[in-house]
C-alpha cells in the first residue's frame, strides 16, 4: 500500500481501513502464535472480508483479473489451512 501504484489508487478512507485491519491482525498474530488453526482461519476470513471489497473496487470490479485471496486466501493457500486444490495421484 506504500507503493504509489497501489496506494495511489485507493481513497484515503479505504487505505486507512486496510492499514488498520492489517495492523490489527499483525498485532493479534504477534500475541497468539500458539492459537488453534480455526482461530487463524477466522482472522484470515475477517481480513479478507475487509480487503476483498476494497481490492475489487480498486481493480474495477467484474472486469478485473481474479484477485489472490478472493475466495481462497493466499496463492496456494495459507500454510496449514489445507489447500483445497486438486492433487495429482500416482498412476501405476
Amino acid at each position: 500500500m506504500n507503493d504509489e501504484k497501489v496506494g495511489g489508487k485507493l481513497d484515503a478512507a479505504d487505505k486507512k481501513k486496510l492499514e488498520d485491519a492489517c495492523q490489527e491482525v499483525i498485532s493479534w498474530l504477534d500475541g497468539n502464535q500458539e492459537a488453534e488453526k480455526e482461530e487463524f482461519e477466522a482472522k484470515q476470513k475477517h481480513l479478507e472480508e475487509i480487503s476483498n471489497p476494497i481490492m475489487m473496487k480498486m481493480y474495477g470490479g467484474a472486469g478485473a483479473p481474479p484477485m489472490p485471496g478472493a475466495g481462497g486466501g493466499a496463492p496456494g493457500g495459507f500454510p496449514g489451512t489445507g489447500n483445497s486444490e486438486p492433487t495429482i495421484e500416482e498412476v501405476d
